[in-house]
């Protein structure tokens, strides 16, 4: 199994799906998703939630 690569995840986005899925990062990959999708058009957000899932532990340190 590849490695989580945070380089994938826009931060922005990441921040608000997680703000949007009060703090439940189970939900929050969900709502990356729909935000990536409203940003751009396309529903492949090229990154997956093992990938989210590292940033937001990077981001908790």
């Amino acid at each position: 199994m590849a490695k989580p690569d945070i380089s994938k995840v826009i931060p922005s986005l990441a921040r608000q799906a997680l703000k949007l899925a009060g703090g439940d990062r189970k939900i929050a990959y969900s709502n990356y998703i729909k935000l990536y999708f409203s940003q751009t058009g396309r529903l492949a957000p090229g990154c997956d939630n093992k990938d989210l899932q590292a940033f937001y532990e990077k981001e908790s340190k």
